[in-house]
């Protein structure tokens, strides 16, 4: 049974203010957080309410969640036969899972929720062993966070996409001096040599380090920089696609 990997950090991802996820997604991901938060136990079937990243269609996603799910989400799963094992799509959280009927037929960290299906918990007290996280009852994961009030110290905001407790969502988040990357505040740069080799080029208006400003910045792999999200992709023109496919210069992808 796959778990979820942690989708808010993608090496070299920086927005101009700061957050790399779709706004509209975002606030129907904090929606469910926040229904989780005042104790909805609701299996909402079909809905898809998982964290993940945002998607137009399956060519946005990756692998380990290659599928766009109706709520615009990248998931594992829509229906049992994506999954592979015996497993079965949970469609509540768009993952592939074991089919229950107690918790005898889960693992032995798993309980079974009343949808059928193994999760990692029903209630706060299953998460005690995952480095203090809580559950979200929702999806039946266990996380760093479901709303804001989860949150606290310098990590005061919950991401609604990683369901992690993070510094910033923007700039005006931060002190005057900072720039808000990545969910962190990190001292503005003034010169590309205050930048590190992941994001290393600075763009001077806004005190944040990117991956990319032209194609020059991008390597023969990913040669194409859409400076909509200063990232390097597969294409930024058509030239830079093969066999007769166009550049989708939004998503930078050859198609």
């Amino acid at each position: 049974m796959s778990r979820r990997q942690d989708v808010r950090r993608d090496e070299g991802s920086v927005s101009v203010n700061g957050y790399g996820q779709k706004g509209a997604v975002l606030a129907l991901l904090s929606a469910f957080w926040l229904a989780s938060a005042c104790g909805s136990t609701s299996s909402g079937s079909g809905l898809f309410a998982g964290p993940g990243l945002a998607c137009a269609s399956s060519a946005d996603c990756t692998a380990g969640a290659p599928i766009c799910s109706p709520t615009g989400v990248c998931v594992e799963c829509v229906a049992t036969n994506n999954c592979t094992g015996g497993d079965v799509c949970d469609t509540v959280s768009g993952q592939c899972t074991k089919s229950c009927t107690t918790a005898a037929d889960c693992s032995s960290n798993d309980v079974c929720a009343a949808r059928g299906v193994c999760v990692q918990c029903a209630a706060n007290a299953d998460c005690a062993t995952r480095d203090g996280q809580i559950c979200n009852t929702v999806l039946g994961e266990c996380v760093g966070c479901r709303s804001d009030a989860d949150c606290g110290g310098t990590q005061r905001f919950c991401d609604a996409a990683s369901a992690e407790c993070i510094t910033c969502r923007v700039t005006s988040d931060c002190a005057p001096t900072q720039t808000c990357q990545d969910g962190d505040c990190v001292a503005h740069c003034a010169s590309n040599a205050d930048c590190s080799p992941g994001t290393p080029e600075c763009l001077t208006a806004s005190g944040a380090c990117v991956e990319c400003v032209s194609d020059a910045d991008c390597s023969a792999d990913k040669p194409g920089c859409v400076v909509s999200e200063h990232r390097c992709r597969d294409c930024s023109s058509d030239a830079q696609c093969q066999d007769g496919k166009l550049c989708d210069v939004t998503k930078g992808q050859c198609q």
